[in-house]
């Protein structure tokens, strides 16, 4: 197997935008083929998502200078698995932000790779385990001086075996 794969533009560090989609609202969650033909296809969820009527990918607003992923493999040789997490920076005192980190649900995240690749994603979460909020979301009122952001630092996460590329297509709600 060559390793020898990077390029300029994809080890271009960076998360243009978040797009999330509670787990009760698709009919059918997409995987990587059964029987993948390349090392590539192991990880690339290539089929559509499919969202219930109405339904589709919603926007995080986010600090893009504050938001980043990381996947971190665990276990040993017999049992490996990764957690995968998003700490998501979302500024404002959003009422909203807050019932949905009450309400603790299960997510599908898409995280947009960075500008230099439009339409490729990051998925989080899984047919198996949605991705959830951590118990360490914080709030903070941010300062007047604009050294802190007023907003919620939120971590999300997800055990799944590896990081999946998602390449199916993204439909917002009607």
């Amino acid at each position: 197997m060559d390793l020898n794969i990077a390029t300029k533009n994809s080890s271009k560090p960076g998360l243009t935008r978040v797009l999330y989609a509670l787990k009760s609202t698709l009919t059918t969650i997409a995987e990587p083929p059964a029987s993948p033909a390349t090392q590539a296809q192991k990880v690339t969820i290539a089929a559509d998502h499919v969202f219930a009527s109405g339904q589709g990918w919603r926007t995080a607003f986010m600090n893009d200078d504050r938001t980043n992923l990381a996947f971190e493999g665990q276990g040993d040789r017999f049992s490996k698995t990764g957690k995968l997490t998003l700490n998501l920076m979302i500024p404002g005192d959003a009422k909203e932000v807050a019932a949905m980190i009450k309400d603790d649900p299960e997510f599908i995240i898409l995280v947009q790779k960075n500008p230099c690749q439009a339409g490729a994603y990051y998925q989080l979460g899984t047919k198996c385990k949605g991705a959830t909020i951590e118990g360490g979301a914080t709030w903070n009122s941010g300062l007047a001086d604009g050294s802190e952001v007023m907003g919620w630092e939120v971590p999300i996460s997800c055990n799944q075996d590896t990081l999946y590329y998602y390449e199916g297509e993204v439909t917002l709600p009607d």
